[in-house]
């Protein structure tokens, strides 16, 4: 595992997008010396309303770039998660994440509010000399010069672009001429349908005087309430500060965007779970609003970088991932890390593109596996088939007792999730980047140093017959005196 050192040239970086990807991109390349201005076109910093899941994969980045105190203050450390019957809430399964698997894993699995990580990694990014300009909205990309257009009519010029701007991102729209086949829809012959999901949280107050509820309060473990093509997450948040819910069914109609940002109303929501549990009923009419988002299966891009290797993709706008999920947040975070501390190592700009490519290569297979794990969670919880392949086959799925989830009354395709949540949990990405060094660093310090010792032996043959030719031109001199 290596830690992110300052680089021995400083180049410009123009990131489009100020949130949780890009601050944390931002922060990482200007603590390894670049020049970094991040660009957004919204008026200051905004912050979500809803939580995020920081599973060990992520927490592990965060740890190692000295923010354990600053998460300690601000997140729940999550013991688990609980699947239960919808109807009658008995649980079904459980997954609980042990000390020792904690420790194994060598980070916690933290829950805490967006706003609580925007803060800490926009003061991180301001602290190191990061210039966020808020206003600024990017209308265009040149991934050739490189550089971004502002609807002001401003140039903004760089080494390299990062497209850091989301779902609906602009810096994506110069990716590849097959962009609008990579957004479409993956479904086919009416097998992937589109989910509505919403995110809400609950005050203190509207459960703590409830027993039932408050004993949710007081447990620092998730819930996953399941039932026919409509499930319910719920998670305490830390120190006492509520319940955070999130609801997931068919759209029924209800006409929202893919963007997650949006407040809407309860009147504006009609949520039928009058088959769900006393519990669950009793906080979806607590609930004040929503933060709905209608999700669709997408197709992942065919590449995070432009065949210029001047751009490069972070985060939503690279990777078609359910919202709101396990994942989400870490995606953007490895990818932040895996960016910067491959150009923490840059010597000189011949290697700029040889690092950018190094970036896809490593991320790519990653992205691409969480991405399909995450599908499959939705789909174990839909009823849905898997959009990248087939279905699991109950003969592929591992069957033994695993320690961690009980024994009865779990199937097969359960135990198989816990497997894949533990192997995401313990990835590294910092051993990716310290692996492809390994490989093909050592060859190009080779080239460089090859590259070095001919403009010295060069430089000093340049010199010698430099001297020889003065030497000349004296004897020259002297003789025709």
């Amino acid at each position: 595992m290596s830690v992110d050192g300052e680089a021995s040239l400083s180049l410009r970086f123009a990131i489009v997008g100020a949130g949780i990807a890009g601050l944390a991109a931002a922060y990482r390349l200007r603590q390894a010396g670049h020049e970094v201005c991040v660009l957004e076109k919204r008026d200051g910093p905004t912050w979500g309303r809803n939580s995020v899941c920081c599973p060990p994969n992520m927490t592990r980045i965060l740890y190692q770039w000295g923010l354990r105190s600053k998460l300690v203050d601000v997140a729940l450390k999550r013991k688990g998660i609980t699947f239960r019957h919808c109807e009658t809430g008995q649980p079904i399964a459980e997954y609980k994440y042990y000390d020792w698997i904690v420790k194994d894993l060598g980070a916690d699995y933290l829950f805490m509010k967006h706003r609580d990580l925007y803060e800490i990694l926009y003061g991180l990014a301001v602290s190191t000399g990061v210039k966020i300009r808020f206003g600024a909205n990017v209308v265009g990309i040149d991934p050739w010069t490189p550089s971004v257009s502002l609807s002001s009519g401003e140039i903004v010029k760089a080494d390299i672009i990062v497209g850091a701007d989301g779902l609906g991102s602009v810096v994506r729209g110069c990716m590849a001429e097959s962009l609008a086949e990579s957004r479409t829809d993956v479904a086919q012959g009416g097998r992937i349908r589109p989910l509505f999901m919403a995110a809400a949280t609950l005050d203190k107050e509207d459960m703590a005087t409830d027993g039932e509820l408050g004993s949710l309060l007081s447990t620092p473990m998730a819930n996953l309430w399941m039932g026919q093509r409509q499930a319910v997450w719920g998670c305490p948040l830390p120190h006492d500060r509520g319940y955070s819910l999130m609801v997931a069914l068919p759209p029924n109609g209800c006409e929202v965007g893919e963007e997650y940002n949006r407040e809407y109303g309860t009147d504006r929501i009609q949520l039928d779970f009058s088959s769900f549990e006393p519990r669950l009923q009793k906080m979806i009419k607590r609930i004040k609003s929503f933060y709905p988002v209608l999700w669709k299966a997408r197709r992942p891009l065919p590449s995070l970088v432009h065949d210029s290797k001047k751009v490069v993709l972070l985060g939503e706008a690279a990777h078609p991932i359910p919202p709101n999920m396990t994942q989400n947040t870490a995606l953007a975070i490895e990818d932040a890390a895996v960016f910067s501390n491959l150009f923490s190592r840059i010597n000189y700009r011949a290697e700029i593109n040889r690092f950018v490519s190094a970036y896809h290569e490593i991320r790519y297979p990653r992205a691409l596996d969480v991405v399909y794990s995450e599908m499959g969670n939705m789909c174990l919880i839909s009823g849905m088939e898997h959009p990248y392949g087939e279905q699991l086959r109950e003969q592929d799925v591992r069957t033994p007792t695993v320690v961690g989830i009980q024994d009865d009354a779990l199937s097969p395709e359960f135990m198989w999730r816990w497997d894949e949540m533990i192997r995401m949990f313990n990835h590294d990405v910092n051993d990716d980047v310290d692996e492809w060094w390994h490989t093909w660093g050592s060859l190009m310090n080779r080239d460089k140093e090859g590259s070095e010792r001919l403009m010295r032996d060069s430089g000093g043959l340049i010199s010698e017959r430099r001297t020889a030719l003065v030497r000349q031109a004296s004897r020259v001199m002297v003789e025709t005196n």
